[in-house]
């Protein structure tokens, strides 16, 4: 047999966007987990990754806790006919506001200056995190 018939692994391809999985343990709260992903290794920190996840998923359970708050905001949208959320963000707005700017200043701080960037988890519906290698923005 000549060499031609050999077979030969295709070549490793890029890393394409790593998703972070969502820990469904939590029931309907969102919480994602503390599995560090591979592709990680030699550019983010475990111990940095495991604590932007646990704090984000502390912000996620702040803007998702039963609390009176809540109540109020929801009698509130009642008796005004939603009018009020036009004027007064409800609380879980400001809460979720605070987890976008959380994601926007980890970008910063540590996802980027490493090579990645965490898309906003809308986009996926909160069921997984995905962190996008600067090398692929632009492309898909």
């Amino acid at each position: 047999m000549g060499e031609g018939n050999i077979a030969h692994p295709p070549p490793p391809s890029p890393v394409r966007a790593i998703p972070i999985p969502r820990d469904c343990s939590h029931g309907e709260i969102k919480q994602f987990a503390l599995e560090y992903p591979a592709p990680f290794e030699g550019s983010i920190d475990i111990q940095e990754f495991r604590q932007y996840i646990r704090r984000l998923n502390s912000l996620l359970a702040e803007a998702e806790a039963p609390l009176r708050r809540h109540a109020i905001d929801h009698i509130l949208a009642f008796l005004t006919l939603n009018l009020s959320s036009l004027i007064i963000p409800t609380y879980y707005d400001r809460a979720m506001k605070k987890v976008f700017r959380f994601i926007n200043e980890q970008n910063e701080s540590l996802f980027i200056p490493n090579g990645y960037r965490v898309t906003d988890p809308r986009k996926t519906a909160f069921l997984f995190l995905e962190v996008v290698p600067l090398s692929l923005e632009g492309r898909s």
